[in-house]
Parts: C-alpha cells; sequence; structure tokens
C-alpha cells in the first residue's frame, strides 16, 4: 500500500488550454484596437501593470476609464488573472447543483465566470444565475461580451446562465442569497483603508461575506499571492473557524494557522473578540484549553522559528500553464514570468453546529504542499507545507519528485505526529517529514 496519495493539485486541462487561444480574438472582437495603437499596447501594459502593483496606494479607482489602460487590462491582466483561477478551480470541488446562485463580487471583466467556463466543463450546461457586481459597469458589459463569444468559438453555444451585472460595491445589499459567494483580487485594496486590529476588522469582511450567502453555501477568496493579502487571510480564516464554518481549502486541518504573515500575534489567533481581557486570559493554561474549548482560541500548532518576517500561506503554479501568445506579449511588455502566486480561502457556511473535532479527526493526515523545492544537507530535497500538527518540511531523497506548489497529499498514518515528538528542523522550526 502506498504511503502517500495526491488528493489535488493545480492544473489546466487540454480543453482550457484551447480555450485560452481562443481568447485574443474574442477581446479583439468585444473591444477592437486600431493597428496603429497596438504598438504601444506594451507601454500601456507597464504603466498599468507599475500602478497596480508599485503604487496601488496611489492609484485612481476610476484607472479604467482611461481607454489604454481598459485595453491592457482585457489584453494582459485578465488573461494572467484567467491562468491562475482555472488552474486553482479544474479541481476544487465546487457544488453547485441546477438553479444555484452566485454573486462574483468586483467582477471586473467577468473573471470568474469566464474561469468556471474554462476550468469546469461540466458546468456548461447546468443553469446558473451568476451576479456580476462591480463599480465599473463598462468593465463587466466587455466581459460578459468576451464569455458570449468564447463561449459561441469553444463550445458553439452559450452555457444556460443568466448573468446579471450591478452596479454595486462590497457591503452594499443584494436581496438574493448566494450558494456561492466569490471575490477575486478585491479584498486586497481594504489595506489601505485598514486602521483597527487586523482581527476584528477581518471578522466584520468575513461578516458581510456571510450575509451575501445561504446557510451551507460556499465563499471563495483569491488574492495576490503577497505578505499583505496572506495576513488578511490568515485573519479571515481564523473567524471562519471560530465562528463554525469550515475551511474547505487550502487548509488541511481547524488549527492555528502556521503561516500567518502579519497576522503573527503567537498563537491567540481570534475574532472581534481578542480584547485585552482575552489575551490575559489566554496566559493562565487551564483557562487557555477553556477557551480553545469555547471556540474562542485555536489548538496551537508547531509555528515556524521566531522571526522578522513570518511565512504567509501561498501558492504558486508555473508560467507555462499559460498560452504562447500570453507569454510572448508579457515578453513583448518586459515583464516576463517565471511562475504566478496567489492566496485562497474555500469556506462553507456553517448551516448550525459545527465541530472543529469531526473536521481535525478527519483531516490529520493531510498535507497541503505550499513551496517551490528547496536543497536541504546529506543530498536531500524539500518542500514546506502545512498539516494538522503546524508548520512542516516533507523531505526527499535529491532527484526524487515532490508534489507541486498547491497540491493536497494523504500521508500514511503516523507520517505527521503531534508536537512535542517529531524531528524538528532547526533553521526553519519547521516538523521534519518524509515524504
Amino acid at each position: 500500500m502506498s504511503e502517500h496519495s495526491l488528493l489535488y493539485s493545480f492544473r489546466i486541462s487540454a480543453d482550457a488550454a484551447s480555450a485560452l487561444e481562443k481568447l485574443p480574438a474574442c477581446i479583439d472582437e468585444a473591444n477592437p484596437v486600431p493597428e496603429r495603437k497596438r504598438a504601444s499596447l506594451r507601454y500601456s501594459i507597464r504603466d498599468l501593470w507599475r500602478s497596480l502593483t508599485m503604487e496601488r496606494a496611489l492609484r485612481n479607482i476610476d484607472y479604467l476609464n482611461n481607454p489604454a489602460f481598459f485595453s491592457a487590462y482585457l489584453r494582459y491582466f485578465l488573461p494572467w488573472n484567467l491562468v491562475r483561477l482555472i488552474a486553482l478551480l479544474t479541481e476544487l470541488p465546487l457544488e453547485l447543483k441546477n438553479g444555484a446562485t452566485i454573486v462574483d463580487m468586483g467582477s471586473g471583466p467577468l473573471t470568474f465566470p469566464l474561469a468556471l467556463y474554462c476550468a469546469k466543463p461540466e458546468l456548461r450546461k447546468v443553469p446558473l444565475t451568476i451576479i456580476c457586481a462591480d463599480r465599473a459597469p463598462r468593465i463587466m458589459e466587455a466581459g460578459k461580451l468576451i464569455l458570449e463569444l468564447l463561449a459561441a468559438k469553444h463550445g458553439g453555444e452559450l452555457p444556460p446562465w443568466n448573468i446579471e451585472l450591478r452596479h454595486l460595491r462590497f457591503g452594499e445589499p443584494i436581496r438574493e442569497k448566494a450558494d456561492l459567494f466569490c471575490a477575486v483580487n478585491v479584498l486586497n485594496e481594504f489595506f489601505w483603508h485598514h486602521e483597527g486590529m487586523l482581527a476584528d476588522d477581518a471578522a466584520e469582511v468575513l461578516r458581510k461575506i456571510e450575509h451575501y450567502c445561504t446557510a451551507g453555501g460556499s465563499m471563495l477568496i483569491v488574492e495576490p499571492g503577497e505578505p499583505r493579502s496572506g495576513g488578511l487571510m490568515s485573519a479571515i480564516r481564523a473567524a471562519a473557524i471560530l465562528s463554525g464554518n469550515v475551511v474547505e481549502a487550502p487548509c488541511p486541518h481547524a488549527n492555528a494557522c502556521p503561516m500567518p504573515g502579519i497576522f503573527k500575534s503567537g498563537q491567540e489567533y481570534l475574532t472581534g473578540r481578542a480584547s485585552q481581557f482575552a489575551h490575559k486570559e489566554a496566559k493562565d493554561e487551564g483557562q487557555k484549553e477553556r477557551a480553545i474549548k469555547d471556540n474562542r482560541l485555536l489548538e496551537p500548532v508547531q509555528m515556524p522559528s521566531p522571526r522578522t518576517k513570518y511565512p504567509w500561506c501561498h501558492f504558486s503554479v508555473p508560467a507555462e500553464f499559460a498560452p504562447r501568445w500570453l507569454r510572448k506579449l508579457s515578453d513583448e511588455s518586459g515583464l516576463t514570468k517565471e511562475k504566478l502566486s496567489f492566496s485562497f480561502l474555500y469556506i462553507r457556511k456553517a448551516e448550525g453546529n459545527t465541530s472543529r473535532g469531526r473536521v481535525e479527526q478527519a483531516r490529520e493526515s493531510l498535507c497541503r504542499i505550499v513551496s517551490d523545492p528547496i536543497l536541504l544537507p546529506r543530498d536531500r530535497a524539500g518542500k514546506y507545507a502545512c498539516s494538522a500538527a503546524g508548520y512542516t518540511l516533507v523531505t526527499a531523497a535529491s532527484g526524487m519528485e515532490l508534489p507541486a506548489s498547491g497540491s493536497l497529499v494523504r500521508m500514511h498514518k503516523g507520517k505527521i505526529e503531534r508536537p512535542g515528538t517529531p524531528e524538528i528542523d532547526r533553521k526553519s522550526g519547521a516538523i521534519i517529514v518524509s515524504y
């Protein structure tokens, strides 16, 4: 019997790759650009990239009103976001039945519906209502046309999806309740207005998201794989678990997060109840155990060794997942990519009383690979991972292929031990597990 089995990985199917090859023609038809302006496209792409990354705190929220930026976004940023999202969605077990309602917050050019069409061919025959919400109606209209053109060119027919475009912002009410709520590259803007405790603010963000969902509905949050977003995701995760929700992915457990980034307040990952009293109370071991039992604290895990910059949970997929035309455009724009990074959470909203214990017991032998490979002494290689025990280093003989970033692996029973007995890597503080 094998000691481990691969349960989930990031990938792009041949069908999705074929759809991505047809995307440029759809974009050109939806947003024609005169031939004389095509030569300057790479400069617009680079200027917009600078605005969206290096200068984001100063960015005008109406940047897409600029025609050059509008065109650059559709031709460069939309396709790269699709590659990330398709790789994530292809094996992610979404449960969308006939008549399900999706709320896509901050939809932009309908990135999520486009990715859903490419990644989940089984949903192309399923009647869905997709409510796309954004503060920029024009970019949504362009995205809807691109989706219709892609469906016609790739599948020969439109899916039975009722797509409604709504001009609104996150937090504003929607009368329908979502079976699936998604927010892709939306919540990172939260940091430019963040002033209070991260735990409190993350709990408030989660409360707003929960309000959009049906009981038992799902929430998918995807953000750039950078430290600020990673810290926010860790804080939202804590709030979700302490509220009785189930984090289906990427987390293989319901204990404290061992890769919290800037959300690194020891083991005391609290929701909005993170008061001075709660912190003082947790210093007594007996009271701490009661706080864990009462769902006011998460179960402690093995943490990384103390450091200025803590690891944050994020994943990467190779740029080779993208079609050749997109990689060529990136090279021409001076923005060559080797990999694409992102953080994500897939959360199931509580329907009633939820037992963290049952979830934990079911996932005790699971391990989520997080990093790229690293070289280790004694002719070995390794990858950092997350397990129920905490920060984990999965090792193997040099030359042996370890699962890719994002892979969910079921380890042989007994491979992942509880803190206190395992071998610890002196440099990183991670529990060492042999693959």
